[in-house]
C-alpha cells in the first residue's frame, strides 16, 4: 500500500476524467465507476504524519484489499476526449483548464456560473465540490456535494466524492461537518474507503475519526 499518500491534483484529475463518461442530468452508477473504484487509493491525506498502531472500530478488523489506481489523464488526453452529448460547451472546456493546471479562482467562479445556469447537471456542483474539498473548504464543498446529490442519487456511492469528503476529516475546525456528511449523506457506501484511512498513512486524529464514523453508519 505504498501509493496510498497519491496527491490531491492527480485525484483531481482522476475524478475529472470520470466526469467525461457522464451525462449531465443523469447516467449510470457504472459510468461514475471508475476502474478497481471499489479499492481505489485514498486522496492525499491532510497531513503527513503516520500515527503508530491501528484504530479500532466497529467489527471490522481485517485489512483492505490492496488498492488499485484508476487511470490520471493528462490535460491533453481530457481535451481530445469526445464530451458526452448533454454536457455544456463551456463544462468541457473549464474541466480542461483545470487539468491543465488553472487552479485559482476563476474556474470556481465560472462553475458557480454555470451550476445555476445548468441547474439540472450535477456533474457541475461534483466539480465544485472536488475543488472546495481540496481546499479544505468544508462548508463550501458539502454544499456543493449536497446539490449534486439532489440531481443525480448515484453519485453517493462514488469514489471520488467520497474520498474528497474524506479529505476533509483532516479539517480540525469542521470536521464535525464532515462526519455528519458521511454518516447522512452517504452511510454505508463510505465504509470501505474509511476503512483504509485506518490503514493507511493518516494522523492519529483523522484515524480517529474515521473511526467514529464506522461506528455511526450500519
Amino acid at each position: 500500500m505504498g501509493n496510498l499518500r497519491r496527491s490531491a491534483g492527480q485525484w483531481r484529475a482522476a475524478a475529472i476524467c470520470a466526469l467525461t463518461l457522464c451525462t449531465c442530468g443523469g447516467g449510470s452508477a457504472d459510468k461514475r465507476e471508475a476502474p478497481g473504484a471499489a479499492h481505489a487509493t485514498p486522496a492525499a491525506a491532510a497531513a503527513t504524519e503516520a500515527a503508530p498502531g491501528p484504530v479500532e472500530h466497529a467489527d471490522r478488523s481485517a485489512a483492505p484489499a490492496a488498492p488499485i489506481d484508476p487511470p490520471t489523464p493528462s490535460a491533453d488526453a481530457l481535451a481530445a476526449a469526445k464530451p458526452s452529448p448533454n454536457e455544456p460547451a463551456e463544462f468541457t472546456a473549464i474541466k480542461s483548464r483545470i487539468l491543465g493546471g488553472d487552479r485559482g479562482s476563476k474556474p470556481i467562479k465560472e462553475l458557480q456560473r454555470l451550476s445555476g445556469k445548468h441547474a439540472s447537471c450535477a456533474d457541475i456542483p461534483y466539480l465544485l465540490g472536488q475543488l472546495y474539498l481540496e481546499k479544505l473548504w468544508v462548508g463550501d464543498g458539502l454544499k456543493a456535494f449536497r446539490r449534486a446529490l439532489e440531481i443525480d442519487s448515484t453519485l453517493r456511492s462514488n469514489p471520488f466524492l467520497i474520498r474528497s469528503v474524506i479529505n476533509g476529516l483532516g479539517n480540525d475546525r469542521d470536521h464535525h461537518q464532515v462526519q455528519r456528511f458521511l454518516i447522512q449523506d452517504i452511510g454505508s457506501p463510505a465504509a470501505p474507503y474509511l476503512e483504509e484511512v485506518l490503514y493507511g498513512d493518516w494522523r492519529q486524529q483523522v484515524k480517529e475519526r474515521a473511526a467514529a464514523v464506522l461506528r455511526e453508519i450500519p
